[in-house]
């Protein structure tokens, strides 16, 4: 297609013959380059994938210079755009935006209330009324609200008050994040996550518990936020920060 195109100078298609050549010979030796690289650490997949990203990328241009085959990359989003090093998801993705700080701050005003109320219940009811001191004791159970140390015989307000207690999201973040529905989608279904319906008040001890997971570092064909240049689709930079190629990569 090159060779035929007549519009472009001589000179100019041998330079895209040389391009095009170039990403052949890239793609021919991606597994040699990636053996060589000093101290190797990294998988050859996520390693080749940015290499081939690039090499995507480059043929995006060449749509720029009227070459059809490569026409439809131009402009198209890809499958990942990788976020900024260190970007952190959970705190600026899901709980900016979300009202976390105000409804954290009403699920722990209705939580210490509960769990002081249900001490009391056990306080002035376990030697006198056993079964109702044994329904505030389990509802302490099952909201994992157990005081530290604390039994039903001998449970105090003096145990709540030594006991850390957290707002705990009841669906994971880093799973909804992983699972397409926050890497792949708009604000709205991250931030309804930390509303106080999906709140709960409970021991730091059992928060602790619960898996937390991590955060995959790139975002889906999907994925639009407004700190992605205002909720742009195929947006090319979040908070400033360009989107990358590929891990490490160069911005796109």
């Amino acid at each position: 297609e090159v060779n035929a195109d007549k519009s472009r100078t001589p000179d100019k298609n041998l330079d895209l013959l040389n391009l095009i050549n170039g990403a052949k010979e890239t793609v021919q030796n991606m597994k040699r380059d990636w053996e060589n690289v000093p101290n190797q650490n990294q998988d050859f997949a996520p390693w080749a994938e940015a290499r081939m990203t690039q090499i995507v990328n480059f043929f995006g241009s060449m749509g720029g210079d009227g070459i059809k085959a490569f026409k439809d990359f131009k402009g198209m989003p890809l499958d990942k755009r990788y976020l900024p090093s260190g970007y952190d998801v959970r705190n600026k993705l899901y709980l900016r935006g979300g009202s976390w700080a105000g409804n954290r701050s009403s699920v722990i005003s209705a939580g210490r209330s509960a769990v002081i109320a249900e001490i009391n219940a056990i306080v002035k009811n376990r030697t006198t009324n056993p079964p109702a001191a044994d329904t505030a004791w389990n509802n302490l159970v099952s909201a994992l609200r157990v005081p530290d140390g604390a039994t039903r015989m001998n449970v105090s307000i003096a145990h709540f008050s030594a006991t850390q207690y957290d707002v705990d999201h009841m669906d994971t973040l880093s799973v909804h994040w992983q699972s397409s529905g926050g890497n792949n989608g708009g604000d709205t279904d991250r931030w309804d996550l930390s509303k106080t319906s999906k709140l709960r008040y409970i021991t730091q001890r059992d928060n602790l518990k619960r898996g937390k997971g991590s955060y995959v570092g790139w975002v889906g064909k999907g994925f639009t936020s407004t700190y992605a240049e205002g909720g742009a689709t195929n947006a090319k930079k979040i908070d400033g920060q360009s989107f990358l190629d590929g891990p490490g990569g160069s911005p796109i």
